[in-house]
């Protein structure tokens, strides 16, 4: 669906992850519509266990999603080292 990035937020001057998004999908129309309809709901969210999203939009044609980073292993790699994940696991990484 996308690359994600760490990157450096000038103007809050914070670390940032930033989603870009494909262009074969940004340049889907049916993909744009629900993309802007989730980023909506997503920039609304605020909750303890939900990474909090600061910003959705385009640039130069493609969709980002700049989010909170966290630094920590990625599911891929979580998985890869510990196997399936059950249910009630206690999170470490």
């Amino acid at each position: 669906m996308g690359v994600v990035y760490r990157a450096h937020q000038i103007r809050q001057d914070r670390v940032v992850a930033i989603k870009v998004i494909s262009p074969d999908d940004a340049g889907d129309p049916g993909f744009r519509a629900r993309f802007e309809r989730e980023a909506s709901i997503m920039l609304e969210i605020e909750h303890p266990n939900v990474i909090p999203v600061h910003d959705v939009g385009e640039e130069d044609g493609l969709l980002f999603i700049l989010m909170r980073f966290v630094t920590g292993s990625d599911l891929g790699k979580l998985c890869a080292h510990a196997g399936r994940l059950l249910r009630a696991r206690p999170v470490a990484c």
